[in-house]
Formats: structure tokens, C-alpha cells, sequence
């Protein structure tokens, strides 16, 4: 019994490591210690934030997910505690009227996908609007005053870019048992794009993958 107990946790222990060296040798880094100039400045600006969960977008900036009356949202901040973007989504009625006329007026042959809201210390509020016409798609981003900032064709990403795949989540491993029954630890790596995507793979003799928007 003690020789069996050993040896599932050596096989553990054999698994573990080698998703942590999979990981760092793909240039993805373990959920980062967040430093606490940055929780003292998330905390002051969202004082009711809830089910906050970090991560870190690219090397430099600190991504809070949480949410705030029911309202998904995410926030980046800089290690010294600087504010960089709110993001959250918004729906087409919640609009406001001078952005609603601006699509009425220069995309009435476009229907309304989705739409996020981008509050930066720079530009303030921006809203980031996807539309769609039969087959092809653009994106694009009004300021409050109803002036498009920027256009863009969108596409459907059929495949996970590696340079997008900074973000993701390191869980706590587990044991699982295979069908054969053949004990398999595994480690559940989530990657996130924008702030609704999720990309989840989980390494064990198989890969699994699933999306979730």
C-alpha cells in the first residue's frame, strides 16, 4: 500500500514538472505576484469590485478581471500601480446616442454584432464596435462625440497566433484516471483574449481544447 502511494506521488510529482518546464520553455510565466502598489491602486478605483482574478498581458501590465454590479470587466495596471484601460461590454442600447447615430448615418448597411467600452487616462472613453455585412465584418472605434477614430476589416481567427498567448492562468494540478487506468496529472492552462475569450488547454496524454465566448 505504502509502494502504491509512493509511486502516485512520484508520478505526480514526474507530471508536474514537466507541464511547469513545458510552460517556461514556451515563454509563458506562472500567475504573476501581484505587487502591491498595483492592488492598492485596483482597490481605490473599484472599491466594489468582486471575483477578481489576475493576470499579466504582455511583460509589463497587470490585467484584474472582475466584476462590479453584475458588469464583467478588466483593468490594466503598471507595476507602479498606473492605471492603463478599463474594458467591458456593452450592449447596442446602452450606446450612447451620439455613437447610435453615427451608425445609423455612416453604417445603416452594417448590422450590430457586439460593442466594449475602452476607458483610457489619454483618449477617456472610446466605444469599440464590431458590425457585420453578409460575409465580412469590420471593427471600429467612435469617441463620445459620435467621430470614428478608426476602421478596420475583422476576421474570424481560425487558428491561436503564439504572440497572442500572453495571458493565461496557471491552476492547481490534479489526478486524473484515463480510461485505461493509467493515472495522469494534468494542468488546466487558460488563455484569454479580450476579455471574454477563453482558450483552455489541458495537458494530460491527450490535448484538450475548448472555447468559450
Amino acid at each position: 500500500m505504502k509502494k502504491s502511494t509512493f509511486f502516485l506521488i512520484l508520478l505526480l510529482g514526474i507530471r508536474l514538472l514537466h507541464n511547469q518546464t513545458f510552460a517556461q520553455k514556451e515563454g509563458y510565466e506562472m500567475e504573476p505576484k501581484i505587487p502591491a502598489s498595483v492592488l492598492k491602486a485596483f482597490q481605490a478605483k473599484f472599491p466594489a469590485a468582486k471575483k477578481t482574478d489576475w493576470s499579466m498581458e504582455g511583460k509589463t501590465e497587470y490585467e484584474a478581471k472582475f466584476s462590479v454590479n453584475g458588469q464583467q470587466m478588466s483593468a490594466n495596471f503598471l507595476a507602479n500601480g498606473e492605471w492603463k484601460e478599463t474594458e467591458w461590454r456593452i450592449s447596442r442600447n446602452k450606446l450612447p446616442q451620439s455613437v447610435l447615430n453615427t451608425l445609423k448615418s455612416q453604417f445603416k448597411n452594417y448590422d450590430f454584432d457586439k460593442a466594449e467600452v475602452s476607458d483610457t487616462p489619454e483618449k477617456g472613453k472610446v466605444y469599440e464596435v464590431k458590425l457585420e455585412k453578409e460575409k465580412s465584418a469590420i471593427e471600429i472605434v467612435i469617441n463620445e462625440n459620435g467621430k470614428v477614430l478608426k476602421r478596420e476589416k475583422s476576421g474570424e481567427e481560425n487558428e491561436l497566433p503564439r504572440s497572442k498567448l500572453s495571458r493565461y492562468h496557471y491552476r492547481n494540478p490534479s489526478l486524473i484516471a484515463a480510461s485505461s487506468g493509467v493515472l495522469n496529472s494534468f494542468i488546466p492552462i487558460r488563455f484569454t483574449i479580450g476579455i471574454h475569450s477563453t482558450y483552455i488547454f489541458q495537458f494530460t496524454s491527450f490535448l484538450k481544447y475548448e472555447f468559450h465566448e
